[in-house]
């Protein structure tokens, strides 16, 4: 099998952590032969040295595309005569094309040469959220539709992120529900992954404190991005309303490390320092999940965000706290310590809402519920009879 990457996989986002985890746990688990041709984004040849010297590290078995700079046709010509080179030499017609833009290069390759197998990896509307970013025209939108329209159609298999996005390939492109397979955004290999205990009320604690946070301190964790979707502003907003009755409630906002801190740096200077900004490295960032009272997530009632499965769900629900989120993120696992609400009402909730810290046995019976739910839907091991069964057929 061949994989089209196209983009960055280096770092800790959420796109990295799905390429990362399901070569580890699925395509290295069940013996895969395959490999990896990554097509990052435009860079200088310094650049680009580095990127590959960091794809070394992390990934085996990763081509990464080094002719990045050229022009549209001649790049995606070396990029065909790449494929054709590695289908020469492995005996293989199965492409399977991770994003938007090398379900493109798939779809355009098979028109080519029918006999590829493709199988498309979608983890969201691409053209509702390029539309989104850069508000390009509805002349342009249309064009990406029809893209999106002819790789949905040209697929042999399609495997996407949430029940939400299956149904809106369904309905809107015909697709047959047999040529659909859901596969979330698992963060965990197995179930053994899954941690089985709560930490003691004690750790809590006593974890509270090394991070200067008051047993009187009801805190509101965000972790995540900085872009427009992730709504930071609405969250800041949120709490702002909402600490007005309640001047214990805290919020510490959880930045990865590729992001320029300058950017949201100024939050911490309203409220009377009550908000906290960090850059924590991905491997640290559950340790402060865990001595939260809440964790937030907003989102824009918009398809995009509707049928997405982000990332950060599965990691809120894994350490056993109550989750403030808009009923535009359809992934949360419900429960009666959760606060949900649409997002135009986000104003209203923040000034009635009543926000209390949620006693330690209660924590763990939700930490107890969360886990069953992880287990069942965010195991990667629960998915490899599904690409085997897409692997087989192809």
């Amino acid at each position: 099998m061949i994989q089209i990457v196209y983009g960055d996989i280096s770092k800790s986002t959420g796109f990295s952590q799905r390429i990362r985890r399901q070569k580890k746990y699925v395509f290295d688990e069940i013996g895969l032969e395959y490999i990896t041709i990554n097509i990052p984004n435009k860079m200088n040849s310094e650049s680009l040295k580095e990127y590959k010297a960091e794809i070394d590290k992390q990934y085996q078995n990763v081509i990464v595309f080094s002719n990045i700079n050229e022009g549209k046709f001649k790049k995606a010509f070396k990029i065909f005569k790449l494929i054709s080179k590695i289908r020469r030499e492995r005996l293989t017609n199965i492409l399977y094309c991770e994003s938007f833009m090398a379900s493109f290069l798939g779809s355009l390759y098979k028109l080519i040469n029918p006999k590829v197998k493709l199988i498309i990896d979608i983890h969201g509307v691409a053209p509702e959220e390029r539309f989104y970013y850069s508000k390009m025209s509805s002349v342009s939108f249309k064009f990406l539709k029809f893209i999106e329209f002819a790789y949905i159609k040209l697929a042999y298999h399609v495997i996407c992120v949430s029940p939400k996005l299956k149904a809106h390939y369904e309905s809107n492109y015909f697709k047959d529900s047999s040529r659909i397979s859901v596969v979330p955004n698992c963060i965990f290999g197995n179930e053994k992954d899954v941690k089985p205990e709560m930490s003691t009320q004690e750790e809590l604690t006593l974890n509270r404190k090394a991070k200067s946070w008051s047993e009187e301190d009801i805190v509101i964790t965000y972790a995540g991005g900085i872009g427009v979707y992730h709504c930071l502003n609405e969250i800041v907003e949120f709490y702002i309303n909402a600490r007005k009755n309640n001047n214990n409630l805290k919020l510490q906002l959880l930045i990865p490390q590729n992001y320029d801190l300058q950017d949201v740096i100024s939050f911490s200077d309203r409220e009377k320092h009550s908000i906290k900004v960090l850059q924590v490295p991905h491997n640290k960032v559950s340790e402060y999940l865990k001595i939260s009272d809440y964790l937030i997530i907003l989102r824009e009632n918009l398809l995009l965000n509707i049928v997405a499965d982000p990332t950060k769900v599965p990691e809120y629900l894994s350490v056993g706290v109550p989750l403030i989120y808009t009923s535009s993120v359809s992934t949360v696992a419900e429960n009666k310590f959760n606060i949900s609400f649409n997002f135009d009402d986000r104003e209203l909730v923040s000034k009635q809402q009543r926000f209390e810290r949620v006693s330690y046995q209660n924590r763990t019976n939700l930490f107890k519920h969360n886990n069953d739910y992880l287990v069942k839907n965010y195991s990667w091991s629960n998915y490899i009879e599904t690409y085997k069964e897409v692997f087989n057929e192809s």
